[in-house]
């Protein structure tokens, strides 16, 4: 018998998961959402109220919001 390749199925983080990884509020998250410097959460259901994040768009934020807080200190070392 032949297995398709595993497909990956997606994880959805709710708002209770999210404020776990984040480390800021509610309000202010959705501040950056309306900034355009945040992912934007997705309805879970047409028409429902239940909106969740991606977990790969969260990860992959916060490992660019690394980096960048990373550069900012090496540019801040060097500048004396």
């Amino acid at each position: 018998m032949q297995y398709e390749s595993k497909k990956v199925i997606p994880i959805v983080l709710r708002w209770k998961q999210l404020k776990d990884i984040i480390p800021w509020s509610r309000s202010h998250t959705y501040y950056l959402i309306q900034q355009g410097k945040f992912p934007k959460p997705f309805k879970l259901l047409p028409g429902g109220q239940a909106s969740g994040w991606l977990a790969s768009d969260i990860r992959e934020y916060m490992q660019n919001l690394n980096h960048r807080a990373r550069d900012l200190s090496i540019i801040d070392n060097n500048v004396v």
